[in-house]
């Protein structure tokens, strides 16, 4: 198969999955408050769905490197489903809760299978594409298929009379939607991924266990083993440490760009811009994903480059959004903000990829997907309450301090190809670091 043909395949695969995640994205706080929650439950509840995903994370990649990723993909849409179908009937704190942990839980096994057997896949495929241009296509699709879906998500209600059963809420029927596609996603999927065992499992080094481990004792094992060879590799090591201020930023700006909006907003009638701003978010994700090739050939193809000018850039963006007042500077603030500090996303990906052995490629990508949730957590805690007693303001110019010193892992980066985390097949020639 050619490069440019599983690209194609691996986006339209990738725009169906997130277009279905982005069907709750405008509704899932309304559904909680439909079953008598309040703010501080919705608070736990989401505590609840993002700390299980952070705990299951590791494990749950180490597993998809054992049994294989498209395996384990398809089994997170199955947890997925009994997520959705548990939230549907949900009507208690406890059982909502349950719900989340088990949406929780489909987000952790996802983590780090479809994207490792890209990565893989791509190596072996015939063509001149590089990685790094397929990877840019695919994350503008996943941006268009989540815009579609908030989109729709928001529309969705006004069907809920002709579902055949009765729902406790009309945005139930983004649950039930949701349902059935993932239940045709589960058929589908296999159609356009394939996987297969190739020189990337049978050349590595095999984990040498004892006979007589049982698989949750070989999980811990060999998540210790990666985490500790991770954390001392000069390029994963530094990207590991980056993304926990990625988290971080991530959150501080997703948790509070609404209730600071809220503040410049007088007038009720302009309270769609809410909406506007949010699907503009994803268009901007999506420019930002394409044009990270070209201008990752303005700097001589130095993904190094790239990362500290773009966080860098980020970073002064955020002081001056910190600052803004009035609703077009902080929009045109805001979404520059996003543009800058995703643009060099794609980067990251490759380089983390490019330097981690396939055996144990979903146990690296739910590691690095792990340190950046764990940033999240500390930040949402942390942050609001320096914007609870203090100020919002206040709170985003200490996060973009830290964005900036962040970029001193890019900065020190290595220059030229290093040994990666085990024995690799020699890959394509984008080896170039700086």
């Amino acid at each position: 198969m050619t490069k440019t043909k599983l690209t194609i395949q691996y986006a339209i695969q990738q725009t169906i999955h997130w277009f279905i995640t982005g069907l709750i994205i405008p509704v899932l706080i309304l559904i909680f408050q439909t079953r008598s929650l309040s703010l501080t439950d919705i608070g736990l509840i989401m505590t609840i769905w993002v700390g299980s995903t952070a705990l299951l994370e590791v494990p749950l990649g180490v597993l998809a490197d054992k049994i294989g990723r498209l395996t384990t993909y398809l089994v997170s849409l199955a947890v997925m489903i009994l997520g959705s179908v548990a939230l549907l009937i949900a009507d208690s704190f406890i059982s909502v809760a349950f719900a989340a942990l088990l949406l929780g839980s489909a987000r952790a096994i996802y983590s780090g299978t479809l994207d490792a057997w890209f990565y893989d896949a791509f190596s072996l495929a015939k063509g001149k594409m590089t990685f790094h241009r397929a990877l840019a296509k695919v994350n503008f699709m996943v941006t268009i298929g989540l815009a579609l879906g908030a989109l729709a998500g928001g529309y969705l209600g006004r069907w809920a009379p002709f579902i055949p059963f009765e729902l406790q809420a009309s945005m139930d029927a983004n649950l039930v939607v949701i349902i059935g596609l993932c239940l045709l996603l589960m058929m589908f999927t296999p159609c356009l991924i394939k996987e297969r065992h190739s020189r990337h499992h049978t050349t590595s080094t095999p984990i040498k266990t004892n006979h007589q481990d049982t698989l949750p004792q070989h999980i811990k094992t060999s998540a210790i083993k990666v985490l500790r060879e991770s954390l001392s590799h000069p390029v994963i090591g530094r990207l590991f440490k980056a993304g926990i201020i990625y988290g971080w930023v991530l959150s501080g700006l997703e948790n509070l760009w609404q209730p600071y909006l809220k503040q410049l907003i007088n007038d009720g009638s302009s309270l769609n811009v809410f909406g506007i701003i949010a699907a503009l978010y994803f268009v901007m994700a999506g420019a930002a994903s394409l044009a990270s090739s070209p201008l990752l050939a303005l700097l001589d193809q130095s993904h190094r480059a790239l990362l500290v000018v773009s966080r860098l850039m980020a970073s002064l963006l955020l002081v001056l959004l910190a600052f803004s007042q009035s609703i077009i500077s902080f929009s045109c603030l805001y979404l520059s903000f996003f543009f800058f500090f995703t643009i060099g996303c794609n980067s990251e990906k490759l380089l983390v990829n490019q330097h981690t052995p396939s055996r144990h490629r979903s146990t690296i990508l739910s590691l690095h997907s792990l340190v950046i949730t764990s940033g999240a957590l500390v930040a949402s805690t942390l942050l609001g309450l320096i914007a609870e007693y203090y100020s919002i303001s206040l709170a985003w110019q200490i996060t973009a301090l830290l964005l900036a010193l962040s970029c001193g892992w890019f900065y020190w980066l290595p220059k030229s190809s290093i040994k990666p985390l085990g024995e690799l097949p020699k890959q394509e020639s984008e080896h170039k670091v700086a």
